[in-house]
Protein backbone atom coordinates (compact mmCIF):
# COMPACT_ATOMS: atom_id res chain seq x y z
CA UNK A 1 0.00 0.00 0.00
CA UNK A 2 1.28 3.49 -0.81
CA UNK A 3 2.33 6.01 2.32
CA UNK A 4 0.16 8.47 0.96
CA UNK A 5 0.87 12.02 2.65
CA UNK A 6 -2.48 12.97 3.61
CA UNK A 7 -3.03 16.85 3.69
CA UNK A 8 -6.32 16.75 3.64
CA UNK A 9 -9.39 18.95 3.43
CA UNK A 10 -10.51 19.37 6.72
CA UNK A 11 -14.48 20.33 7.57
CA UNK A 12 -13.27 22.72 9.80
CA UNK A 13 -11.79 24.47 6.72
CA UNK A 14 -8.06 23.79 6.95
CA UNK A 15 -6.75 22.72 3.74
CA UNK A 16 -3.28 21.85 1.88
CA UNK A 17 -1.09 24.29 0.09
CA UNK A 18 -2.67 25.77 -2.97
CA UNK A 19 -0.83 24.76 -6.60
CA UNK A 20 0.98 28.45 -6.51
CA UNK A 21 2.15 27.78 -2.63
CA UNK A 22 3.02 24.28 -3.75
CA UNK A 23 5.12 25.38 -5.97
CA UNK A 24 6.76 28.14 -4.56
CA UNK A 25 8.13 26.12 -1.96
CA UNK A 26 9.19 23.13 -4.04
CA UNK A 27 10.79 25.33 -7.01
CA UNK A 28 12.77 21.67 -8.05
CA UNK A 29 10.13 19.24 -7.60
CA UNK A 30 11.44 16.78 -9.95
CA UNK A 31 10.70 13.15 -10.40
CA UNK A 32 8.31 10.86 -10.65
CA UNK A 33 4.64 12.21 -8.87
CA UNK A 34 1.36 11.40 -8.83
CA UNK A 35 -0.96 14.26 -7.19
CA UNK A 36 -4.99 14.49 -5.66
CA UNK A 37 -6.16 18.01 -6.15
CA UNK A 38 -9.66 19.36 -4.64
CA UNK A 39 -10.50 23.02 -6.45
CA UNK A 40 -13.92 23.93 -4.58
CA UNK A 41 -17.28 24.72 -6.93
CA UNK A 42 -18.52 28.32 -6.92
CA UNK A 43 -21.25 30.11 -5.41
CA UNK A 44 -23.66 28.44 -3.18
CA UNK A 45 -21.63 24.99 -3.82
CA UNK A 46 -18.46 26.06 -2.19
CA UNK A 47 -19.06 25.22 1.13
CA UNK A 48 -20.53 21.89 0.03
CA UNK A 49 -19.17 21.08 -2.98
CA UNK A 50 -15.65 20.53 -4.74
CA UNK A 51 -13.80 18.43 -7.96
CA UNK A 52 -11.51 16.35 -7.73
CA UNK A 53 -8.54 16.63 -10.22
CA UNK A 54 -5.41 14.35 -10.77
CA UNK A 55 -1.92 14.83 -11.57
CA UNK A 56 0.98 12.70 -12.59
CA UNK A 57 4.10 13.48 -13.87
CA UNK A 58 6.76 11.35 -14.64
CA UNK A 59 11.20 12.28 -14.21
CA UNK A 60 11.42 13.05 -17.87
CA UNK A 61 8.71 15.83 -17.55
CA UNK A 62 10.12 19.12 -16.49
CA UNK A 63 10.01 20.53 -13.29
CA UNK A 64 6.34 21.93 -11.76
CA UNK A 65 3.07 20.54 -13.02
CA UNK A 66 2.86 17.41 -14.82
CA UNK A 67 -0.09 16.53 -16.73
CA UNK A 68 -3.49 16.51 -15.38
CA UNK A 69 -6.45 14.02 -15.68
CA UNK A 70 -10.18 14.74 -14.68
CA UNK A 71 -13.84 14.68 -15.74
CA UNK A 72 -15.51 18.24 -17.17
CA UNK A 73 -19.12 18.75 -17.34
CA UNK A 74 -18.64 20.57 -20.46
CA UNK A 75 -18.09 19.79 -23.63
CA UNK A 76 -15.07 21.85 -24.97
CA UNK A 77 -12.76 19.31 -23.72
CA UNK A 78 -14.46 16.36 -24.90
CA UNK A 79 -12.64 13.87 -27.92
CA UNK A 80 -14.67 13.39 -30.88
CA UNK A 81 -16.29 10.10 -29.27
CA UNK A 82 -17.75 12.45 -26.41
CA UNK A 83 -16.13 11.61 -23.62
CA UNK A 84 -16.12 13.47 -20.12
CA UNK A 85 -12.28 12.72 -19.65
CA UNK A 86 -9.94 15.71 -19.45
CA UNK A 87 -6.20 16.05 -19.75
CA UNK A 88 -4.68 18.78 -19.53
CA UNK A 89 -8.10 21.21 -18.93
CA UNK A 90 -6.59 23.77 -16.97
CA UNK A 91 -7.65 24.08 -14.06
CA UNK A 92 -5.29 23.32 -11.79
CA UNK A 93 -3.68 26.59 -12.35
CA UNK A 94 -7.40 28.09 -12.98
CA UNK A 95 -9.44 26.18 -10.21
CA UNK A 96 -13.30 26.13 -10.99
CA UNK A 97 -14.38 28.71 -9.99
CA UNK A 98 -14.60 28.65 -5.98
CA UNK A 99 -10.73 29.35 -5.83
CA UNK A 100 -7.52 27.50 -6.47
CA UNK A 101 -7.10 24.17 -6.32
CA UNK A 102 -5.74 22.89 -3.03
CA UNK A 103 -3.26 19.33 -2.45
CA UNK A 104 -5.00 16.69 -0.75
CA UNK A 105 -2.38 13.83 -1.33
CA UNK A 106 0.93 12.60 -3.46
CA UNK A 107 3.14 9.83 -3.74
CA UNK A 108 6.42 9.73 -5.21
CA UNK A 109 9.29 7.32 -6.12
CA UNK A 110 8.81 4.40 -7.67
CA UNK A 111 5.31 3.55 -6.54
CA UNK A 112 4.56 7.07 -8.66
CA UNK A 113 6.06 6.28 -11.55
CA UNK A 114 3.70 2.66 -11.59
CA UNK A 115 0.98 4.57 -10.53
CA UNK A 116 1.58 6.98 -13.08
CA UNK A 117 1.72 4.91 -16.28
CA UNK A 118 -1.48 3.12 -14.81
CA UNK A 119 -3.42 6.21 -14.78
CA UNK A 120 -1.89 7.50 -17.77
CA UNK A 121 -3.65 3.97 -19.19
CA UNK A 122 -6.35 3.55 -17.74
CA UNK A 123 -8.05 7.27 -17.42
CA UNK A 124 -8.69 7.98 -21.39
CA UNK A 125 -10.56 4.41 -20.98
CA UNK A 126 -12.74 4.80 -18.28
CA UNK A 127 -15.87 3.14 -17.86
CA UNK A 128 -18.52 6.06 -17.44
CA UNK A 129 -16.12 8.36 -19.47
CA UNK A 130 -19.43 8.83 -21.84
CA UNK A 131 -21.92 10.20 -18.97
CA UNK A 132 -22.37 12.84 -16.73
CA UNK A 133 -24.18 13.36 -13.91
CA UNK A 134 -23.05 15.77 -11.33
CA UNK A 135 -25.71 13.84 -8.51
CA UNK A 136 -24.79 11.07 -7.46
CA UNK A 137 -22.82 10.31 -9.87
CA UNK A 138 -20.99 9.37 -12.44
CA UNK A 139 -19.16 12.93 -11.94
CA UNK A 140 -15.37 14.31 -11.71
CA UNK A 141 -15.18 12.66 -8.37
CA UNK A 142 -16.42 9.21 -9.39
CA UNK A 143 -13.69 9.56 -11.87
CA UNK A 144 -10.79 10.39 -9.57
CA UNK A 145 -12.34 7.87 -6.66
CA UNK A 146 -12.63 5.21 -8.93
CA UNK A 147 -8.91 5.38 -11.13
CA UNK A 148 -7.69 5.49 -6.95
CA UNK A 149 -9.80 2.40 -6.00
CA UNK A 150 -8.76 0.18 -8.70
CA UNK A 151 -5.06 1.95 -9.29
CA UNK A 152 -2.98 -1.10 -7.39
CA UNK A 153 -1.20 0.01 -4.42
CA UNK A 154 -3.04 3.53 -4.13
CA UNK A 155 -5.27 4.89 -1.33
CA UNK A 156 -6.21 7.88 -0.10
CA UNK A 157 -9.06 9.39 1.84
CA UNK A 158 -10.90 11.87 0.14
CA UNK A 159 -12.81 15.31 1.18
CA UNK A 160 -16.15 14.79 2.47
CA UNK A 161 -17.39 17.49 0.37
CA UNK A 162 -16.26 15.56 -3.06
CA UNK A 163 -19.66 14.66 -3.88
CA UNK A 164 -20.07 11.56 -6.29
CA UNK A 165 -16.80 9.99 -4.86
CA UNK A 166 -18.55 7.10 -3.24
CA UNK A 167 -21.06 6.22 -6.90
CA UNK A 168 -20.26 2.68 -7.52
CA UNK A 169 -22.90 2.69 -10.44
CA UNK A 170 -26.22 1.35 -10.89
CA UNK A 171 -26.32 -1.51 -8.26
CA UNK A 172 -22.99 -0.85 -7.08
CA UNK A 173 -21.75 -2.50 -10.59
CA UNK A 174 -18.46 -0.20 -10.87
CA UNK A 175 -17.64 3.28 -10.18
Amino acid sequence: MLRWLSIGVLLAGCAGPTVDEYLASHPDDSGDVVRVWSARLPGALWPIAEHLILEVRTADMPPGLGESWEVWHQPECHDEAGSYVCRDLGTLRSGVGGGAPTLVAETRGEDARRAAAWIREHAPVWRHRDVYVAWPGPNSNTFVAGLLRECPGLAVDLPPTAIGKDWLGILHAGG
